[in-house]
């Protein structure tokens, strides 16, 4: 399946849209604007249907994806290499997420090296706009999309010093 990520440009928090190829609302995400930690909301047709928590003062970023009745579905943490690179401990084993050295491409792949989710960042576009490829029979999209929220938090947003 093939979704696409749109990033809202002015915005006092970030808020993401994923679109499928006919530019059709699949979900839509929010980070919290006064809330401590910072968290984000994936919504599919204005329900949650999971929770993204980044924690509190850790070294590196670390986030918790939730289901959307509070159970910890994956822990996502961000290794020391000058590429972005993340471990995640998930309900369906272990993965992990290599990126370009700017963080504009990655891959988030399974313990046998294959690619369960990629993503591409479209240039030429008004704001952060990504191509993202997932394996629905590998990974749950919407923890796909939760990933790449979490990723895009810690590479594009924690780096700036936002």
């Amino acid at each position: 399946m093939y979704l696409y990520l749109k990033q809202k440009v002015f915005s006092l928090t970030e808020k993401f849209t994923f679109f499928d190829e006919n530019q059709n609302v699949v979900y839509s995400a929010g980070g919290s604007f006064f809330s401590f930690p910072k968290t984000f909301r994936l919504l599919k047709d204005d329900r949650t249907v999971l929770t993204i928590e980044k924690k509190i003062w850790p070294l590196m970023p670390q986030y918790r994806l939730l289901s959307a009745d509070g159970n910890e579905i994956a822990f996502i943490k961000q290794k020391f290499t000058l590429k972005p690179t993340f471990e995640i401990a998930s309900q369906n084993g272990n993965l992990r997420i290599d990126g370009s050295f700017w963080g504009y491409t990655f891959r988030i792949s399974d313990a046998d090296g294959n690619a369960v989710t990629s993503v591409q960042k479209r240039y030429f576009s008004w704001g952060d706009a990504y191509e993202i490829y997932i394996d629905e029979s590998k990974i749950n999209p919407a923890a796909a999309c939760g990933i790449v929220v979490a990723f895009d938090n810690a590479v594009h947003n924690e780096n700036n010093g936002n």
